[in-house]
C-alpha cells in the first residue's frame, strides 16, 4: 500500500524521501504500471516538453537511488530505444 505524506512514499515498508519531480514521475508510472513510457510521455507528464530527452533520464537516475535506498530500485526498467516501464512493482507500494 502507498502512503503519501509531503513527497514521502512508504514502500516496501520504507519512507523514500523524492523531490516535487521524482515524485510526479513515479506518481506517473503507477498510474501507467507495466506500460511503456516514452521520454516524450514523461517530459508532458512533468510539465516540461521543452526539457531534452537526458533531463528525464537523470530524473530516472535519481529516483532509482532513492528507490535502490528501500531495496526497490530495480522496479523501474529501461526499454531500449523506447523509454521505461514500471515493472512487477506496483504490489511494493
Amino acid at each position: 500500500m502507498m502512503s503519501i505524506d509531503e513527497l514521502k512514499v512508504r514502500a516496501a515498508g520504507a519512507i523514500i524521501q523524492l523531490s516535487p519531480t521524482g515524485f510526479r514521475l513515479l506518481q506517473t508510472f503507477l498510474e501507467h504500471p507495466e506500460e511503456t513510457l516514452s521520454r516524450n510521455d514523461l517530459m508532458k507528464s512533468l510539465g516540461r516538453l521543452g526539457a531534452g530527452s537526458r533531463a528525464i533520464d537523470s530524473q530516472i537516475r535519481r529516483l532509482r537511488q532513492a528507490m535502490a535506498a528501500a531495496g526497490i530500485g530495480h522496479l523501474i526498467v529501461t526499454i531500449s530505444s523506447v523509454g521505461y516501464m514500471l515493472s512487477g512493482g506496483v504490489s511494493g507500494f
